[in-house]
């Protein structure tokens, strides 16, 4: 290949790069009221494809801490309501592609019941299917933000993980 088509691939590639960016920024980047959802977390970039939840584990949060590698990372307690809002979070971020689920897994078997939810979805009564949680009932999504948050996220599951690398 000569070094003049070289060239002008190389600048095909950073024009298809910037108008990707110049895309994302524009269609594909959270809204500006973002997170959505009101809770215990800290928020690092927007931008970023990762969220993180710690389950029960607000002390493993605190260890975390608020990092630029992650959109957000939180505490999640419920099976329900807890559940709700970080599908709600997730969602109305289209930069977010992994859920990553670590800490000691609660009563509530909320970890369980997110791995459930991206596998099964819910219900006709909002029942996510195969959940092992106590009231794993989700009251407050549409249809479509749970098809949306199975489609969206991979869950990367370290459930009983409580180590942090900082």
């Amino acid at each position: 290949m000569n070094v003049t088509v070289r060239t002008n691939i190389d600048l095909l590639m950073v024009r298809a790069v910037g108008t990707l960016d110049w895309i994302r920024q524009r269609f594909f980047t959270a809204r500006e009221n973002w997170p959505v959802s009101v809770g215990r977390y800290y928020v690092g970039r927007r931008d970023r494809p990762v969220a993180i939840s710690t389950l029960g584990s607000v002390e493993l949060m605190e260890q975390i801490g608020r990092r630029e590698e992650f959109a957000i990372i939180g505490k999640t307690f419920t099976e329900n309501i807890g559940i709700e809002k970080v599908v709600q979070n997730i969602v109305s971020n289209p930069a977010i592609r992994f859920l990553l689920v670590c800490g000691p897994e609660s009563q509530h078997k909320v970890g369980q019941s997110l791995i459930a939810l991206k596998q099964a979805g819910v219900d006709s009564d909002g029942r996510i299917v195969g959940s092992l949680g106590k009231i794993p009932i989700l009251k407050n999504l549409r249809r479509e933000q749970i098809r949306r948050f199975q489609e969206q996220v991979e869950i990367l599951d370290l459930i009983e993980e409580e180590r942090s690398k900082r």
